[in-house]
């Protein structure tokens, strides 16, 4: 699939993880977004998935904010 989907995970935790690592493999997810309450947190789940992606050859991941992914900050 030329160019995939932009994909955007809420939470660095256990099932944010997760669920970033089993999109971060899938052939249609191309680019992953992710942000969390801490932006450490955010970041080091980013680190993670680009090493893996060096083995994988899977989505690119970046850190963003709730705003750029266009989640409004209150729900």
């Amino acid at each position: 699939m030329s160019g995939g989907y932009t994909v955007g995970v809420i939470g660095a935790g256990a099932i944010g993880q997760t669920v970033a690592a089993l999109l971060a493999v899938e052939p249609w997810c191309s680019r992953l977004l992710v942000t969390s309450r801490t932006a450490e947190a955010a970041h080091g789940l980013v680190t993670d998935l680009e090493d893996a992606r060096q083995l994988t050859s899977g989505a690119r991941a970046f850190t963003a904010t709730r705003a750029a992914m266009g989640v409004p900050t209150r729900w």
